[in-house]
């Protein structure tokens, strides 16, 4: 799926406001800005997307451009449930660029 269709299908009228200020901002051409929404998008970057268009959190620019080895990812270990809920411990991987 093109970075373009994702970017259609946000139905968050104020997430999608901020993503195209975002881009608008960050690239300084039409043509540098049509060539990254031809890209096609990788399946983590898609699904992060996904995530955060139906939650409270903003989508930014590093989620939805980035490469699969750049994606931060969050990693829980449960370590105790009891009572309906679950203790967590959680440790933050931030992507890199190569």
């Amino acid at each position: 799926m093109k970075k373009f269709d994702i970017i259609r299908a946000i139905t968050d009228e104020k997430k999608f406001s901020e993503l195209i200020f975002d881009l608008v901002s960050a690239y300084k051409t039409s043509e540098e800005l049509t060539k990254l929404l031809k890209e096609e998008m990788t399946e983590d970057a898609f699904r992060t997307v996904k995530e955060l268009n139906v939650s409270e959190y903003p989508l930014q620019l590093d989620y939805l451009f980035a490469t699969d080895d750049e994606i931060p990812r969050a990693h829980l270990s449960v370590e105790n449930v009891a009572d309906g809920y679950a203790e967590c411990d959680v440790r933050l991987t931030a992507g890199h660029k190569k």
